[in-house]
């Protein structure tokens, strides 16, 4: 279905501008799509046989609700696109030197336009900009403290962390001189547990391809729609972390005992009771489960019809160990802290000692080592006064953008969207109030630089 303005609002007029938001919608259907409404469909979230088989032995009639679900958050970009491309482009036409690219458009002066997803993800690439432009160097001072024995050294860290003030820092550390041994004031250990990963989303996905492979988040979601297509993976853009079905979860398991990388520890889960059931997140788009592997690939199709590239392979084996970590019970150690003092300041020091390292043996992304804490009643010490200048956070990576979307709930997923937005749509005609079903998209006119 097509929809689109009444033809007189299509010119720039700036009386029409507010009319954007209460005028009428065409929606069109084109004559070859005029039978959808009378066919039944599949709900298959998945492109395993099991699921595919299953979807087209229970049709279902269209789901109603859906589809408005949908017409809604056609209208709303469509509303809030047309206004905000208008502004946008009218404003920083004047300002900046913006033109077409196209050749026989040299001296054209281009479209911005405007995207629910793309313009707050802009807001904050501009916001970390302005905070680094204005962010003011300033040296602190720090008291570091190192215990050497002849089982080997601890480090210590100051309780203080660390003081803007030179002459403060430097009569805390005299009186630590003076002190010349470090006295043990307490010793605490515990146990110690590092949880296993949730399952997987498009948005972890991005964000562990890029630090792990220097992939960026285009070219993940683009390899992965490609495993998703050959069917050796879930569908990947979504927002779901959990799963449902436990016997589903096993049936997965069980096919990856083939891969030739992957295929002994998936035996040992299913075998040697080291099997646990994955974690459970907070959030459910009710569209499509995380995302999973669902055939296994053991590197003897290389050079067949399935033949994978380097990256698809680094992404579909992510993919297959991400999900293995997520079946298997979290690592467990016993940690000791020790509490030690010196004239007047407390130090800290923290070992670690791993005693089961459980899903961190097919998750090697993760590091989590053994660390000694040497202890007694007295130690003798080596002190030192440490001067470091606080930056300002580096520039925008490929990681950054994704992550403050999630807070904002700004997505690009394909599913219906929440029932909010009717409500937002409904409720008011002023183009603020309809701007907050982006979520961050307020913040960015006041903030950003563009429209401040």
């Amino acid at each position: 279905m097509e929809i689109k303005i009444e033809d007189k609002y299509k010119k720039w007029l700036p009386q029409f501008d507010r009319e954007l938001f209460r005028c009428a919608i065409e929606k069109v259907v084109s004559s070859d799509k005029q039978g959808i409404k009378d066919t039944l469909i599949s709900e298959s979230k998945n492109v395993t046989p099991t699921d595919l088989r299953h979807a087209a032995e229970h049709l279902v009639a269209p789901n109603e609700l859906d589809s408005w679900a949908v017409d809604v958050r056609q209208e709303i970009d469509l509303r809030i696109g047309s206004a905000f491309t208008r502004l946008q482009t009218r404003y920083c036409q004047n300002s900046f030197d913006i033109y077409a690219y196209k050749e026989e458009n040299r001296n054209e002066k281009n479209l911005i336009s405007y995207g629910p997803c793309q313009f707050p993800t802009l807001g904050f690439v501009v916001d970390r900009y302005w905070r680094n432009k204005q962010f003011i160097p300033e040296e602190f001072y720090s008291i570091h403290v190192e215990v050497r024995t002849s089982e080997g050294n601890a480090q210590f860290s100051w309780e203080r962390i660390r003081l803007f003030d030179r002459l403060t820092c430097i009569v805390l550390y005299e009186i630590c001189l003076e002190a010349e041994q470090i006295l043990i004031k307490k010793v605490i250990q515990k146990e110690k547990k590092k949880l296993k990963p949730l399952p997987l989303t498009t948005v972890t996905l991005q964000k562990q391809t890029s630090r792990l492979y220097r992939m960026s988040a285009k070219q993940t979601v683009d390899v992965a729609e490609k495993l998703y297509q050959q069917g050796y993976i879930s569908y990947p853009r979504t927002e779901t972390d959990r799963f449902g079905d436990e016997q589903e979860i096993k049936r997965i398991v069980e096919i990856l005992t083939h891969h030739s990388n992957y295929g002994q520890y998936a035996q040992r889960l299913l075998s040697n009771g080291e099997y646990a059931s994955p974690r459970g997140g907070q959030h459910d788009d009710h569209s499509h489960p995380p995302i999973h592997p669902c055939k296994c690939n053991n590197g003897s199709q290389l050079q067949g019809a399935d033949n994978m590239s380097v990256d698809e392979k680094r992404v579909y084996e992510y993919i297959c160990r991400h999900f293995l970590a997520c079946c298997s019970k979290d690592a467990l150690g016993a940690e000791t802290t020790v509490i030690g003092q010196m004239g007047t300041e407390t130090f800290i020091c923290r070992g670690l000692m791993v005693l089961e390292r459980n899903y961190l043996e097919i998750f090697t992304d993760e590091k989590w080592k053994s660390s000694r804490s040497n202890y007694g009643s007295h130690f003798l010490y080596l002190s030192s006064i440490l001067i470091s200048i606080r930056w300002p956070a580096t520039d925008v990576t490929i990681i950054f953008p994704v992550s403050p979307r999630a807070p904002h709930q700004i997505s690009c997923t394909a599913h219906p969207p929440p029932r909010r937005l009717v409500l937002i749509l409904a409720s008011e005609e002023s183009a603020c109030a309809i701007a907050v079903a982006t979520e961050g998209f307020s913040a960015t006119l006041k903030n950003g630089a563009i429209l401040s």
